[in-house]
C-alpha cells in the first residue's frame, strides 16, 4: 500500500489500466476463448451426428424393404413342392412351348 501511495495519480491510472488489460486479456484466454471452441465443436459434432441419423434412416428403410422381399421369396420358396428342381421345371415349360 506505501509503494501506491508514493506514485503519482498519472502513473496509477497507467497501473490500473494495465492491470485491467491483463485481467481482461486473461478472462478472454480462459474463460471466453474455450466456451466458444467447445461451442464449436459441439455444434459441429450435432451437425455430423445428424447427417449420420439421416444417412442411418435412409439405409434402416432400405434394409425394411430388403427384408421384406427377402420374407416374400421365401415364402414362394416354401410354397413349391419338395421335389422341385429347377431343371425340370425349365423342362416342362420348354415343352408347353415347343
Amino acid at each position: 500500500m506505501e509503494y501506491w501511495n508514493k506514485l503519482t495519480k498519472s502513473q496509477q491510472y497507467y497501473l490500473m489500466g494495465g492491470a485491467t488489460f491483463v485481467a481482461i486479456f486473461l478472462v478472454f484466454q480462459f474463460l471466453i476463448f474455450p466456451l466458444w471452441d467447445t461451442r464449436q465443436k459441439t455444434l459441429n459434432a450435432i451437425r455430423v451426428s445428424e447427417k449420420v441419423l439421416n444417412d442411418m434412416s435412409v439405409l434402416g428403410a432400405e434394409y425394411g424393404i430388403l427384408k421384406e422381399r427377402a420374407a416374400t421369396i421365401q415364402r414362394v420358396l416354401a410354397s413349391r413342392p419338395q421335389d422341385f428342381t429347377l431343371f425340370s421345371y425349365l423342362e416342362k415349360k420348354a415343352g408347353k412351348s415347343r
